[in-house]
């Protein structure tokens, strides 16, 4: 196990994004991915000493930052399941030729 973790610049240098998001992001990207995914997020926040609003604002700041997604959906009996996946780069900025990342633009050409 190493004892540091490398972060993405975006993620550092990303202004819309708390203080609180960028270390759960941080302590989740230094996991285990069988640590980081078994657990509840808010269990993660525990953890790291986050109270509950401090822990709902930073899962707020991910998800807006396109960091973490979440989704629910019905089982065969009814009930309801939650997934989420989390990621230290936002995808939505990475499109090519697209520095704001929308969608809709064309990729410039060079």
């Amino acid at each position: 196990m190493s004892a540091y973790t490398k972060v993405s610049h975006s993620v550092v240098r990303n202004p819309r994004l708390t203080s609180d998001a960028k270390v759960l992001l941080v302590y989740l990207q230094g996991l285990p991915e069988s640590a980081a995914t078994t657990k509840p997020l808010g269990e993660h926040a525990l953890d790291l000493g986050m109270k509950p609003r401090t822990y709902q604002k930073a899962k707020e700041s991910l998800t807006t930052c396109g960091h973490l997604h979440e989704w629910r959906w019905q089982d065969g009996q009814g009930l309801w399941k939650a997934g989420r996946a989390w990621d230290a780069l936002d995808r939505t900025s990475l499109l090519p030729g697209v520095p704001d990342g929308s969608a809709g633009a064309e990729p410039s050409r060079g």
